[in-house]
């Protein structure tokens, strides 16, 4: 895991500077996740702004790690997900993709998110869910979505994630429209 944050330091993709930490071209600061839990129970039935928030944000993100580090579009996903595990989303891992269906499946065991969200009926993760969307849209390089299909929260052993183009899901699908409609 520390592997990433060596490669990150050596390519100046992230800096500590004058109160400021810069990590690939983006200002981020640390915060405690209590914040971002408070966020979601303060939204309550308009959460899902936290991803589509969370969507616009990780598409600039994932561009520039594209573009500053001059690396194949695909190679984006493996450098986000170990980006996320390293600043403590959780241990997260791409167990599917085909790029040819334009898909990809998530796992995050451990997520900070549904872990200090607590016991929910609803998956709950919705800030990396926004990540994982805006990495299928720059991969892909096409408009994606994500959902959460199992969650710590609602008492599963991981959070899985499915990603794919936003036309393709069933909208039908009550998961599908809490967590995109």
């Amino acid at each position: 895991m520390l592997d990433i944050f060596s490669k990150l330091l050596l390519h100046k993709k992230l800096k500590f500077e004058k109160g400021q930490i810069i990590l690939l071209e983006q200002n981020v600061s640390i915060i405690p996740l209590e914040y971002l839990i408070n966020l979601h129970k303060t939204l309550g039935v308009n959460e899902n702004l936290l991803y589509k928030s969370a969507k616009v944000m990780g598409f600039n993100w994932f561009t520039n790690m594209y573009k500053s580090f001059k690396i194949d579009r695909h190679d984006v996903l493996d450098w986000g997900v170990k980006i996320l595990s390293v600043a403590g989303w959780g241990d997260i891992k791409v167990v599917k993709i085909d790029r040819t269906k334009k898909v990809y499946q998530v796992e995050a065991h451990n997520s900070s998110e549904a872990l200090a969200y607590g016991k929910s009926d609803l998956p709950k993760d919705h800030f990396i869910r926004g990540c994982f969307a805006a990495g299928g849209t720059v991969i892909f390089d096409t408009a994606c979505d994500c959902v959460e299909k199992n969650c710590i929260a609602k008492g599963d052993k991981f959070c899985e994630f499915i990603v794919k183009p936003t036309d393709t899901f069933d909208k039908t699908d009550p998961l599908v429209k809490n967590q995109l409609f």
